[in-house]
């Protein structure tokens, strides 16, 4: 007999064996997810609304979608709150909010992956389509959550740890791309560091995603930029110029995203996209961008105000720095006199190739 290595995976088979045998009842908040994901054209969201309320055998389901889990409740669970509750169902009894507010708080609900339940209802399912799906379905749950914009000095608050984390946080995120990133508290050793974003409100601010607690899940700078169609080589100015042919001149465009969780950045690049912005395509390459619906990729440039800055944060799109005529660029031409920005100390850095010159720019402007 193979050993069972963890509770939870034979818990989760017992629970798939119960599945199997019961009427599946959706409540409001994952059947009006499904529901939009099936007018979009999603198949397998499409497939499992036709299993609700079917007739398995004996017992039932009301599945919702907690946190990155289905939970759930069987026959005896139900009939140890409410005996009535299955006849109502079965008479066709719909679940009001207020009653699956109560319903999500009862203590005998079980919990198990979104996978391995889809596949309990469909049957096998191609892994790439799966984790696809899933995505897309936490993706969509936005209730509890929040996105906002926000600019200057409350920028820096969302760089902090205790941003992330109350007493009550128990989501393990100490992995993910929003812990991991190298500009969380720099403040705290180059209290400067967020100068370029603090002081310039009118080109850049940060949209954050925020939990029901208030607490920071995933973040994005958002910068007003300009399309540039070039350099000083005609080659070169063609081709950007085919490449962003259906990019306008100047634009709001949502930098790279740091998430807790991945179907995070779904729902940020999709609100994203909602509000009219461009969106980064992907963590890498500084050119790639989103917009309209439309893949492109576009040369850029944001004006900021020429003042002395105490530091500077590490860059992952606007990596050159022209001091001279106080623009961020995301690329680099033979014209180019400044220096790169991709320092993790909260100053700047040669990555890009370009160091500060001894009769530094910053030194004739006034704070």
């Amino acid at each position: 007999m193979r050993k069972i290595k963890r509770f939870d995976s034979f818990n989760e088979s017992v629970v798939l064996q119960m599945i199997s045998e019961t009427i599946l009842y959706l409540m409001p908040e994952i059947k009006s997810t499904l529901s939009s994901m099936a007018e979009d054209g999603d198949e397998i969201a499409i497939q499992l609304l036709k299993k609700s309320g079917v007739d398995t055998l004996k017992d039932i389901t009301l599945v919702e979608l907690e946190g990155e889990r289905l939970s759930f409740m069987n026959k005896a669970a139900i009939d140890s709150h409410n005996p009535e509750f299955m006849d109502q169902l079965n008479r066709g009894y719909e679940i009001s909010d207020k009653s699956a507010n109560t319903i999500k708080n009862f203590s005998n609900r079980n919990q198990m992956k979104i996978g391995k339940f889809v596949t309990a209802m469909l049957g096998p399912i191609p892994n790439k389509e799966l984790e696809d799906f899933v995505n897309r379905l936490k993706s969509n749950k936005s209730k509890g959550y929040d996105i906002k914009t926000v600019e200057g000095d409350e920028i820096k608050k969302y760089y902090r740890t205790e941003s992330m984390f109350d007493n009550g946080d128990s989501d393990n995120i100490w992995g993910s791309e929003l812990v991991k990133s190298c500009m969380r508290d720099k403040e705290k050793f180059a209290p400067g560091v967020f100068d370029i974003y603090t002081k310039n409100p009118e080109v850049c601010k940060l949209v954050v995603m925020l939990n029901e607690r208030g607490l920071l899940v995933s973040r994005a700078l958002l910068w007003k930029v300009s399309k540039v169609d070039g350099g000083i080589h005609e080659e070169r100015k063609q081709l950007v110029q085919a490449d962003s042919k259906n990019v306008p001149e100047s634009f709001w465009f949502m930098d790279r995203i740091y998430s807790t969780k991945e179907w995070m950045d779904k729902s940020m690049s999709a609100w994203g996209e909602k509000n009219g912005y461009a969106v980064k395509r992907g963590n890498w390459g500084a050119r790639n961008l989103t917009i309209n619906g439309v893949d492109s990729r576009c040369d850029m440039e944001v004006a900021i105000k020429k003042i002395a800055y105490k530091g500077f944060p590490y860059m992952d799109t606007f990596t050159y720095y022209d001091v001279k005529n106080g623009k961020l660029r995301n690329f680099d031409s033979p014209d180019f006199k400044g220096f790169g920005l991709q320092s993790t100390a909260g100053n700047y850095s040669t990555t890009t190739g370009h160091g500060p010159v001894f009769r530094n720019y910053i030194r004739r402007f006034i704070k």
